[in-house]
C-alpha cells in the first residue's frame, strides 16, 4: 500500500518533477487497458470452470485462442 501511495514522491527524487507527469499519463493508459481486459475476460471466467468441470478440453482451447486474437486485435 506504501508503494502505491508514494510513487509520485519517489519518481521525483529519482527522476526529477518533470518525469510524474510521464509516469501518470502512462500509468492511467495502462490502467485502462488493463480494466479493458478485465471487464472482456471476467465472464469467461465462470464458462471455464463450468467446461473444466464437465471436461469440455477442445471448448476451453477454441475460446481461449478467440479471446486471445481479440485482445491482439485490439491492443494493436
Amino acid at each position: 500500500m506504501i508503494l502505491f501511495t508514494t510513487q509520485n514522491l519517489m519518481i521525483t527524487q529519482v527522476f526529477g518533477p518533470e518525469s510524474v507527469t510521464r509516469y501518470n499519463l502512462v500509468s492511467k493508459v495502462f490502467s485502462i487497458i488493463l480494466l479493458g481486459h478485465s471487464i472482456i475476460i471476467t465472464p469467461y471466467w465462470s464458462a471455464v470452470s463450468k467446461a473444466l468441470n464437465e471436461n469440455k478440453m477442445e471448448w476451453i482451447k477454441s475460446s481461449l485462442k478467440k479471446i486471445n486474437y481479440l485482445m491482439i486485435l485490439i491492443f494493436i
